[in-house]
């Protein structure tokens, strides 16, 4: 799985491809960056997301430290809850709704046809897998995903926060 992540991320025509899986895991790290900030006491002046790029959160005040590691442990584990999902059905089926939610965010600010048309087939994948062979298909579908999260997001993607 790993090979063929690392594969589509950086393909140039194929990356296109996993452009709806991206926008939620690098959402979903600026999300940590973000929640962060404010628990911190800071203020969120500009985010961005973009699958071919990264993601960036850019904070005034707040905790540095805290703001800073919170997107990568909060990828971490979420990452992990995915891994866990792999090799438990209710689990996975648990987590679908996160995965479910967490692609059809990224397209309040997604003007691309090929990626909302891929993001309504990744929504209907996920709704087919739960009634495969008792939701064994949404286990391998989760583990994707959290081998996407946990293993090569961290190594893959060029998010940052900094403050300001």
């Amino acid at each position: 799985m790993s090979v063929i992540i690392f594969g589509f991320w950086n393909v140039p025509v194929v990356r296109n491809l996993i452009n709806p899986l991206k926008l939620f895991t690098i959402g979903w790290h600026e999300l940590c960056h973000v929640t962060a900030a404010v628990l911190s006491g800071g203020r969120i002046l500009k985010l961005t997301i973009d699958p071919h790029v990264g993601g960036a959160t850019i904070v005034e005040g707040g905790s540095p430290w805290f703001i800073l590691s919170a997107g990568y442990v909060g990828s971490t584990l979420l990452g992990g809850a995915f891994l866990i999902a792999g090799w438990d059905t209710l689990v996975a089926k648990i987590l679908s709704f996160v995965l479910g939610v967490g692609l059809v965010i990224p397209l309040v600010l997604v003007r691309d046809k090929l990626t909302i048309v891929l993001t309504v087939g990744y929504e209907a994948m996920l709704v087919g897998f739960w009634f495969i062979d008792h939701a064994q298909a949404l286990r391998w579908y989760c583990l994707f995903i959290g081998v996407m999260k946990y293993v090569l997001v961290p190594h893959l993607s060029s998010g940052q926060a900094s403050t300001v």
